[in-house]
Order: C-alpha cells, then structure tokens, then sequence
C-alpha cells in the first residue's frame, strides 16, 4: 500500500498504537514499528516527519476510534440511561490497554500530546451533559439533579481523579475502578425505574 492511502495510514497508527501500550514511549522508535509492519522506516517518514508526529498521530486515532464508539452508542441505544453506563464501559475497556507507567511516561515526555487527551476528554461534556438531559427527561435520573452542574462536575471528577500520577501507586486495576465509579454514581443520580433500567450492568 502507498504511505498516502487511508487504509495503510489507519492500520499504521492502529498498530503504533498497540506498541506504544505495550513497549511505552521510550522504547517505541519509528525503527521497531517499521520492522513489525514488514516496511521501511522511510515509508513511515512519507507519512510523518519524526517520532513525536507518529504518537501524536497514534494517540488521536485512537481517540478518534473511542469518539467513533460513542457515537454508536448513541445511535444505536435508545436508552440514555444506558448510554451513559455503555459509555462508562467504553472508558474502562479504554484505560485497561494502557498500562499507568506508561501513561505517565508519555504524560511527562510529550505534555503537547497529553493535551490532546485532556482536551478530548473535556469534549465530551456535551455529550455526557445530552445523554443526562434526556435521561432526566424520561424519567430514569432524579428531578433535583441540576445535569449542568452534574455534567461539569463529573468531567471534573474524572480529570483530576484519572490522572496517572494519581494512579500509579494505586494496587487496583484502573479499569475495574472506573466501572465501580460509574455504578456508584448512578446510585445517587439514577431514579428507581433508572437503576431497574441498567441493573445488568
């Protein structure tokens, strides 16, 4: 395949992904990943400049991928309140790849690309906040719930507590973690038909 075609670029980033989770960002090098693909490193460096804009490339792909799930979730649950638990468990799945060291590495090595991470995740405000409204709207979260509030403080929450520093002296898988703090909070946020709703999860 050429270095131009999406196909490749797509399998490229996928599979630079995967060693990145695995060797983290010290040992991952343009060279490794050339040498798993079966291709040149020049080929690689016909798609980016350096190893920085491969990771860069990688880890918004990635998120890319995560962003493409949530939307099905969406399309496909009619059910916002089990939207909100799906997308919980697209998060878990998410951070059980990645191994904390790793993170943290890659937060402190390329601050610029960790950014992309926080930025993505404050995106998603509005869609948690759309999936709460409609939610509340149908009954399955308490009327005292003020979502606004809520939406803000949850994103809050989840980018403060799930920071890597904060984590890696943690003996619990983050994963697990994750599920448990999405599952608690819906025993304060959910109505009782909303808990009937999502009692399978």
């Amino acid at each position: 395949m050429l270095p131009d075609d999406q196909e490749f670029q797509a399998h490229l980033f996928s599979r630079g992904w995967e060693l990145l989770v695995t060797d983290g960002v010290r040992s991952f090098t343009v060279e490794n990943l050339a040498a798993d693909m079966g291709i040149s490193k020049k080929t690689i460096y016909q798609v980016v400049p350096s190893k920085e804009a491969l990771i860069a490339n990688c880890v918004q792909s990635t998120l890319d991928t995560i962003y493409t799930n949530i939307h099905k979730i969406v399309e496909n649950e009619p059910n916002p309140a089990r939207q909100f638990l799906q997308v919980g468990e697209i998060v878990a799945e998410f951070t059980s790849q990645v191994k904390i060291r790793r993170t943290l590495d890659l937060k402190n090595r390329y601050p610029g690309i960790w950014e992309q991470i926080e930025d993505f995740r404050f995106q998603r405000l509005e869609q948690f906040r759309a999936m709460l409204i409609a939610a509340q709207e149908q009954g399955y979260i308490k009327d005292d719930i003020d979502i606004d509030q809520f939406s803000f403080l949850l994103m809050q929450m989840i980018n403060t507590v799930f920071q890597p520093e904060v984590l890696i002296g943690a003996n619990y898988a983050v994963g697990a973690m994750i599920r448990m703090f999405f599952k608690t909070i819906t025993q304060g946020l959910f109505t009782a038909k909303g808990i009937a709703n999502v009692e399978d999860f």
